[in-house]
């Protein structure tokens, strides 16, 4: 299919000094894979799952980062991207904060 676009999301760190992220969700009903390019690579996301971008340390509480990037869609269709605000509680164990939902209509 080849369709592609590109994409920016600004993550607010509004909790306490931590490292945070966003999850860029498929959900399990989408008509396809997307691939998610971000940081010179590529990374395919099947229905129902998602792609976390995660801050490589800890970040002072109040902090905001913008991450850009592309994403390709592997078949025609109406995909509802979910984007997942997201800090990590102990190690490695992410908790979900907030979401925002973005409707793209795939033609071929």
């Amino acid at each position: 299919m080849g369709a592609q676009g590109n994409w920016s999301i600004t993550v607010h760190n509004v909790g306490s000094d931590g490292r945070f992220a966003v999850g860029i969700v498929n959900p399990a009903n989408s008509p396809g894979d997307m691939t998610i390019v971000w940081g010179g690579k590529e990374t395919v996301v099947s229905p129902g799952r998602y792609y976390r971008i995660s801050s490589v340390k800890a970040e002072p509480y109040c902090k905001r980062i913008t991450v850009n990037g592309g994403v390709k869609f592997a078949a025609a269709g109406n995909y509802t991207i979910k984007l997942w605000a997201m800090h990590e509680e102990t190690p490695d164990q992410w908790v979900y904060d907030d979401e925002r939902i973005i409707n793209v209509n795939i033609t071929p």
